[in-house]
């Protein structure tokens, strides 16, 4: 049963998933897991886990968290979007290594960060990254070709070319 600090900290979650607009809440990812808080609108979602004994060294949190990211990876890739995913914590000094779990995991799952943050709820902390979908690599025009290492190796093959 979560303790009444985790339940005031979900509701905070609660709170600013609705002033980042998003309204309507969900149950959880279709692998059933549940997050405290899961909430969308439009092309925005909202992620939010409410932390009163884990920490940012615990495995069974980073897999956990992991999983969501998982998720969220899939969320961007089938609607693109933004997803904004926070954390609620009461250790102020945990605060730095929450938002440094958040970044990696973001990194590990190959989503782009547009933004990041820690700020105070007091007597709590939010640590929070928004994610949006990377941009698809471009490829190269026809008739181009692609050349891997240095910038120099590919002026160097387009003189080579270019001699008659």
């Amino acid at each position: 049963m979560p303790s009444e600090a985790h339940e005031e900290r979900a509701s905070l979650l609660e709170a600013l998933a609705l002033l980042c607009g998003c309204p309507a809440g969900f149950r959880g990812f279709p692998d059933g897991t549940e997050p405290d808080v899961l909430q969308g609108g439009g092309s925005r979602l909202f992620v939010g886990d409410a932390k009163e004994t884990e920490t940012p060294g615990g495995r069974e949190t980073r897999v956990r968290l992991d999983g969501y990211f998982g998720w969220v990876r899939a969320h961007l890739s089938a609607h693109g979007g933004q997803v904004l995913f926070a954390l609620c914590f009461g250790v102020e000094r945990q605060g730095l290594a929450w938002r440094r779990l958040l970044l990696y995991l973001a990194f590990r799952r190959h989503l782009r960060v547009v933004a990041a943050g820690l700020d105070p709820f007091s007597p709590d902390y939010v640590a929070w990254v928004l994610l949006a979908r990377r941009p698809r690599r471009s490829r190269c025009p026809v008739g181009q070709r692609r050349t891997r290492g240095h910038p120099s190796q590919s002026a160097r093959l387009a003189r080579q070319r270019a001699r008659p």
